[in-house]
C-alpha cells in the first residue's frame, strides 16, 4: 500500500506557470488602466484650459474689447505657447433689444481633428448697436431751479 501523506518540498510546474499567467494578466490589464487615466488626465487638462480661454474671450467682448462680429478660428496668443483658437458668433434673440453671444474655443489638435468644441459658452447682453452704453448729455440745463428763501408758513 501506497503512504499518502507524502509531504512535497515545493512548487509543481503547473502551481508556477498558473502563478506567472495570473501575474501577467493582471500587470497588462493594470497598465492599460493606467494609460487610460493618464489620457484621460490630460484630456481633463486641455478642457479646463479651454474654459479659461473661453471665459477670458467672452469677458473681453462683455466689456467691448472684442468686436461683436462673427468670426471664424481665430488665434489666441497664450503665455504657455499653446494654440488656442476661438470663434464668436452673434446671434439673434427672441427678447427685444438682446443678442446673444456664442464663444467656442479649440486648441490646434481639436481643429485637425474637426472635432467638437472643447468649450463653448454663451451669453446674452444688451445689444451695443442701442446706444446705452453712453454717457447722457449733461450740457443741457436743468430748468427746475429752487428758490432759496423762507417758506410763507
Amino acid at each position: 500500500m501506497k503512504n499518502l501523506s507524502v509531504k512535497r518540498k515545493g512548487l509543481s510546474l503547473l502551481e508556477v506557470v498558473l502563478a506567472l499567467s495570473i501575474l501577467g494578466i493582471a500587470f497588462g490589464i493594470l497598465s492599460t488602466i493606467m494609460q487610460q487615466s493618464a489620457d484621460n488626465g490630460l484630456r481633463a487638462r486641455r478642457i479646463t484650459q479651454a474654459q479659461m480661454v473661453c471665459e477670458s474671450k467672452m469677458a473681453e467682448a462683455m466689456a467691448g474689447a472684442l468686436p461683436l462680429q462673427n468670426t471664424q478660428w481665430t488665434p489666441v496668443a497664450s503665455l504657455d505657447g499653446a494654440a488656442w483658437y476661438y470663434s464668436l458668433e452673434v446671434i439673434p434673440v427672441e427678447q427685444p433689444n438682446m443678442i446673444g453671444v456664442v464663444i467656442q474655443v479649440n486648441d490646434e489638435l481639436a481643429l485637425s481633428e474637426s472635432q467638437r468644441p472643447l468649450s463653448q459658452l454663451v451669453q446674452w447682453m444688451i445689444d451695443p448697436s442701442l446706444g446705452l452704453d453712453t454717457k447722457p448729455d449733461t450740457t443741457a440745463t436743468d430748468s427746475s431751479t429752487t428758490a432759496t428763501g423762507t417758506s410763507p408758513l
